[in-house]
């Protein structure tokens, strides 16, 4: 079960997703260096985002500040341990997840930092991580649902 306000299929936002190869641009975000960063993320470059991390630690408190779909609704305001869940789907997870993971959490990513409350469902501010694996589909369909939340 996806989390409230994922994308439906044929929907405004899927349509968005599609059109940037399903993931949105981060052009909206509260350092310079968070669509890189994301990007580490995304395609599982762990070495990547360690040296990224060792050089800016304040991207682990960096936040997407775009309010173009999926960060319109419950992902606004979504860190980079946020888009590990796969919740909105934005692509596929990416490989290595639970590394990619467990180098954010290691590098001081704070799990329970909240998302949400965009301007197309304010009332959902708060979803940390955990609320996101927990409720997606992709970590679970992946087989490292378990293993996202032990971390």
């Amino acid at each position: 079960m996806e989390a409230p306000g994922a994308p439906e299929p044929g929907s405004q936002a899927e349509e968005v997703q599609e059109e940037v190869g399903g993931r949105p641009s981060t052009a909206g975000a509260d350092h310079p260096r968070f669509a890189d960063a994301l990007a580490a993320v995304d395609d599982g470059h762990v070495e990547e985002l360690a040296r990224f991390l060792a050089e800016e630690p304040e991207l682990n408190r960096a936040r997407s500040t775009s309010v173009e779909p999926p960060y319109d609704g419950y992902f606004h305001g979504a860190t980079l341990l946020h888009h590990v869940a796969g919740n909105p789907v934005r692509g596929p997870l990416p490989e290595r997840v639970l590394e990619v993971a467990a180098c954010l959490l290691e590098a001081g990513a704070d799990p329970d930092a909240g998302c949400g409350g965009g301007p197309t469902q304010p009332l959902t501010a708060g979803a940390s991580v955990l609320d996101l694996v927990v409720t997606g589909r992709q970590p679970h369909e992946a087989g490292v649902a378990e293993a996202l939340i032990d971390l």
